[in-house]
């Protein structure tokens, strides 16, 4: 078994701490065991190892099947970020403190209701701000600026990553050759320049290039707060087979795996060197 080698130090001051513990009331609501809330805060408290994810419907699990979601989920198939620090530090703990239909203006209030101090913070967050008419990108960046002083009170020792918003554009030629998901994306009112049905090639290379828009201001606001940033979850091509049929939006287990594996990469970097156990 390896020890985590810390890259900030991991004692938090003390006002920090007591404030936000505080705001943890809330703990097991957003948690991914289903202790009390007492038992759940000695657990987190007392392991050597605490990650906490945040996001939308993509890092919750799309509303489906929490126990395949990327971060947190224990379907081994899945072989979740949490799954793979409990492989690598033994007892690690992990929160999924996302909520499906999140934009960046919640990233704060997720942070304000979960548990501080995480050694190890994930956010992937901003599909649902660029789905949306009127999108903003300066709006988007201040917000994101903001949310990401809370992250850094919460958890100030963290090694926190941020991923790119994943790029849904290229699902479009994929519905293409699906008649139930042309069925599902011609009743849809959400992000229906790049998915909808009657969706044109100009619409979607307009959707596209908001998109990149989005994660430029994104990695500023992320690499300008410390953070690091990474384009594994956008650069991701996904298959019909990655995709829920349901939806036809959200990752399959098969996808949520492939998720998996693109946000480890990015974790595993920052757990590596190890040092042996004395």
């Amino acid at each position: 078994m390896a020890r985590r080698v810390e890259p900030r130090g991991r004692r938090a001051h003390t006002s920090r701490r007591l404030t936000a513990l505080s705001l943890v009331a809330g703990l097991v609501a957003t948690s991914a065991c289903l202790d009390p809330p007492d038992q759940a805060l000695a657990k987190w408290n007392a392991a050597s190892t605490r990650f906490i994810a945040y996001g939308d419907s993509f890092t919750s699990g799309g509303g489906f099947d929490a126990g395949h979601n990327w971060a947190t989920g224990t379907a081994p198939e899945t072989n979740s970020v949490l799954t793979r620090l409990q492989e690598t530090f033994g007892d690690a703990v992990g929160r999924n403190a996302a909520h499906p239909g999140a934009r960046m203006s919640d990233l704060a209030a997720q942070v304000a209701a979960g548990p501080p101090d995480a050694y190890y913070v994930a956010i992937l967050l901003g599909l649902n701000d660029v789905c949306t008419a009127g999108f903003d990108a300066r709006r988007f960046g201040l917000e994101a600026t903001r949310a990401f002083q809370v992250v850094h009170t919460f958890h100030p020792h963290a090694a926190v990553v941020v991923y790119a918003i994943p790029d849904v554009t290229q699902l479009h030629s994929i519905h293409a050759s699906i008649p139930r998901a042309r069925d599902v994306w011609s009743q849809a009112s959400y992000c229906t320049d790049a998915l909808g049905a009657d969706a044109s090639a100009q619409s979607v290379d307009r959707a596209r290039a908001r998109f990149a828009q989005a994660d430029d201001v994104l990695a500023g606001a992320a690499r300008a707060s410390g953070f690091v940033f990474s384009t594994s979850t956008s650069e991701l091509g996904f298959s019909a087979a990655d995709l829920s049929t349901v939806d036809f939006l959200h990752p399959s287990d098969a996808g949520e795996a492939r998720l998996a594996d693109a946000a480890w990469a990015e974790i595993a970097a920052i757990t590596r060197p190890v040092v042996p156990l004395g």
